[in-house]
């Protein structure tokens, strides 16, 4: 049974009653991450975005943060790193959406600024923005919501 456990996980911890705390704490990250797309869900229209699509973002999104919670050196475990992670997703987030926009307009100047910056060719464009945020901040608020469990 150790060798299915965490390398973090300290040997006096790695009773059945640690093994249940883990597994609560991952549930925790991951039905806070399934609230998170669902609000997200229950406010953009049906035919924009369809089930199958939040589906896979689910997916997208759930699977590297459940791996990066049981590596030999796990991250986005301690509180502090998640505000961290959160607050540097949503500067950097801005950043690229900065040059979404910038590259946008001058590529389509007769375009809305918004539009200009959906119809961004550069390197990445607008999935890179959405990658890092929203996603990256959805992990790190997950991670948080999962942090926060062994402490109540």
């Amino acid at each position: 049974m150790k060798e299915f456990l965490p390398q973090n996980v300290p040997k006096q911890e790695h009773g059945q009653y640690s093994i249940i705390k883990i597994i609560f704490a991952d549930t925790i990250g991951l039905l806070t991450l399934l609230g998170i797309i669902a609000l997200c869900a229950s406010i953009t229209p049906a035919n924009k975005v369809t089930i199958d699509d939040w589906v896979g973002i689910f997916l997208l999104l759930a699977v590297p943060m459940a791996g990066m919670w049981h590596v030999d050196k796990p991250t986005l475990t301690k509180t502090s790193d998640c505000v961290k992670t959160a607050g540097s997703s949503i500067l950097v987030g801005a950043c690229f959406f900065a040059v979404d926009i910038a590259v946008g307009h001058w590529d389509h100047p007769k375009l809305s600024l918004l539009a200009a910056a959906w119809e961004n060719p550069g390197p990445g464009g607008v999935v890179l923005t959405l990658i890092t945020c929203p996603g990256v901040l959805f992990i790190a608020i997950s991670s948080l919501a999962r942090s926060l469990f062994p402490r109540l």
